[in-house]
């Protein structure tokens, strides 16, 4: 991260954090902390420059964050467009409120997806790249909520 305000950078951010639905702990939702969230929207961020990216599963609300800081300025790099698929109706509510509000809507979209179902054959061909978000622990649904992703 070169030439990066920070205190524009974290408070975009906290922009999104305050947006997130609270952590589902049975379906082991465990949420990034913000700089955590920062450092990965980064990361990811170079890797998606300027391509369309699916985010499944996205509580962390990193694919939110990535298209906020590049919209912003906040950081040069990052995807052209965003599509969100999550389980959870709150993330996807939270996603489209947050976008209406910023007037990023054109940017970043999203719709209710499980991944224990094929993926919807228009998003096959309609995306550069995929970022997936798995349940981090297991700790509480003993690893169950990791096998859909695989």
């Amino acid at each position: 991260m070169t030439n990066l305000d920070l205190r524009e950078a974290f408070n975009a951010v906290s922009d999104v954090v305050v947006n997130r639905p609270e952590a589902l702990r049975e379906f082991d939702q465990i949420y990034m902390k913000i700089a955590d969230m920062l450092l990965h929207a980064e990361l990811v961020g170079r890797w998606v420059d300027g391509k369309s990216v699916v985010f499944l599963g996205d509580g962390d609300a990193i694919g939110l964050t990535l298209m906020h800081l590049k919209t912003l300025g906040v950081v040069r790099q990052g995807p052209a467009r965003v599509h969100i698929l999550d389980f959870d109706e709150r993330v996807v509510n939270s996603v489209i409120r947050f976008a209406e509000r910023y007037e990023i809507a054109d940017k970043i979209t999203a719709e209710l997806y499980n991944v224990a179902h094929p993926l919807p054959s228009e998003h096959r061909s309609a995306f550069e790249a995929f970022h997936i978000n798995p349940p981090r622990s297991g700790l509480v649904t003993r690893g169950e909520a990791l096998k859909p992703f695989f």
